[in-house]
């Protein structure tokens, strides 16, 4: 493949049709691995170590407060390292191979821990655990994402290439989900020892699940092979500079801080979805996950219509729209449901799906402004701008999080019993206006980003010719 971008022809002239559609599906199925673990994670992580291994809770809650910050901070420097690198299998893909070994191993010793007697000794093995296991999620996932934004210089590329992306982790969230679950009911027993047997085991079949993805995508997008024998770029600032000057991008900053604050409101969703419907709606176990099975089918199955509204009317004002329905959905709905009824929040999850699916484009404006900074600069930066784009969205979901736990208890709610009217009138408040408002603010944030769809032609151009030059360098025999 001697294209500037990988997997495509010539940069300055490649179409949908040089990438194959095989290749932009298995692009993103390495996310399918990734969400995997990060979902076991979220669901399962506090239970398995409070509940099987006897870890007191705040002592699980600090190892993984201590995991999530340093998880957040690692992503910037790694994408700057595979910035740098050059090898005969390009610049991300022997990050997501080695990524993708090392957190298949990571998850599987994280869930199943040696007998260790002592509170401070459990507190050190999940700490040191946790700790490898999100240096191994930053070591595949940021190259990841990077090597989606040199699929192409089409945008409509990179757009459908994300969309599979998107698709792919909802898939491997229902697998990190559901899979513990069946394994437990596979177990029987409930006592510590059998949970302990079915957490191992479905962290080992996550594990491959982890393997077969990163590989899959690995061998199924070929980089320029040209890069290898040219030296790695110099950047003219140092990367604390370079940082900076990225978060200052005047189109970059405000996606930045969009994408931030949406992600604080799908997060504290998320954490809430189980108390709003136990709760307040009275719903079941088996209803609340059918209702969360609708909400990722709508959404999977509206990506396609998002990708092609983008390629009629750009991507900046499809996803303002469906963020600003989305939030206001969520605001003015959730609070007024009827409790014990499963069709309206059924209903409002199916269309919230499809206006969550919006989120797609977002990833695709931003491999746009990584070409116009590229064209600007003239240094290759996306696994910068990627790391800092992970980053924000996952210090987004720690502090989601945390505020969380906090609102609950202030709002007065005790958990295994029945709440009161004013509790159960909070956590609807908290549900649906107090979520809706990060969706709605983060949309009227992104009214603030630049047009640079409409210079898209211009960069892809300068970025074209560029790429000539480096492959007529790179052919050139020495002198």
């Amino acid at each position: 493949m001697d294209a500037g971008r990988a997997g495509s022809g010539s940069a300055g002239g490649d179409s949908p049709a040089a990438v194959p559609r095989r290749t932009r599906v298995q692009y993103g199925l390495a996310h399918a691995g990734i969400f995997a673990v990060e979902f076991l994670i979220r669901f399962h992580l506090l239970k398995f170590m409070t509940d099987v291994t006897g870890l007191r809770a705040d002592l699980a809650g600090a190892a993984v407060a201590i995991g999530v910050l340093w998880d957040a901070f690692t992503d910037p420097p790694m994408g700057n390292i595979s910035d740098r690198t050059r090898s005969r299998w390009g610049r991300r893909r022997p990050y997501i191979a080695a990524g993708g070994v090392a957190l298949a191993v990571a998850v599987a010793v994280l869930f199943s821990p040696p007998v260790i007697e002592s509170q401070t000794g459990k507190f050190l093995f999940l700490l040191l655990s946790y700790l490898f296991l999100n240096t191994c999620i930053t070591v595949i996932s940021v190259p990841h994402y990077a090597l989606g934004s040199e699929l192409s210089t089409e945008s409509a590329v990179r757009t459908e290439a994300y969309g599979w992306l998107v698709f792919w982790g909802q898939v491997g969230s229902v697998v990190g989900v559901i899979l513990p679950g069946l394994a437990l009911a596979y177990r029987g027993t409930p006592d510590p020892a059998a949970s302990y047997r079915a957490y191992s085991l479905a962290a080992l079949a996550i594990a491959g699940v982890v393997l077969v993805t990163s590989f899959t995508t690995v061998f199924a997008v070929r980089e320029p092979s040209g890069d290898a024998a040219l030296p790695a770029p110099r950047p003219r600032n140092g990367f604390l500079r370079s940082t900076v000057a990225a978060l200052g991008n005047r189109a970059f900053a405000p996606l930045f801080a969009m994408y931030t604050t949406v992600t604080i409101g799908l997060s504290a969703s998320a954490v809430l979805a189980l108390y709003y419907y136990e709760y307040r709606l009275g719903l079941t176990l088996p209803q609340i996950y059918a209702m969360t099975a609708a909400f990722v089918t709508a959404l999977c199955l509206s990506l396609p219509g998002w990708v092609a509204v983008s390629r009629r009317w750009g991507k900046k004002w499809p996803a303002l729209v469906g963020g600003l329905v989305f939030g206001t959905l969520t605001a003015v709905g959730y609070p007024i449901l009827p409790a014990g009824l499963v069709w309206p929040p059924l209903l409002l999850g199916l269309v919230g799906g499809i206006c969550g699916g919006s989120l797609v484009l977002l990833y695709a404006l931003a491999a746009d402004i990584v070409d116009y900074d590229e064209a600007l600069s003239g240094l290759p930066r996306e696994g910068l701008y990627f790391g800092l784009w992970n980053m924000g969205t996952k210090m987004a979901r720690a502090l989601a999080v945390g505020a969380a736990g906090v609102l609950l208890h202030r709002i007065g709610f005790i958990p295994n019993q029945e709440q009161t009217p004013e509790v159960l009138r909070a956590l609807a408040l908290i549900y649906g206006p107090g979520v809706g408002a990060f969706l709605i603010l983060g949309s009227l944030v992104f009214l603030r980003m630049p047009a640079i769809e409409v210079r898209r032609e211009q960069v892809r151009r300068v970025l074209a010719r560029r790429a000539r030059r480096r492959q007529r360098a790179a052919a050139s025999p020495p002198r």
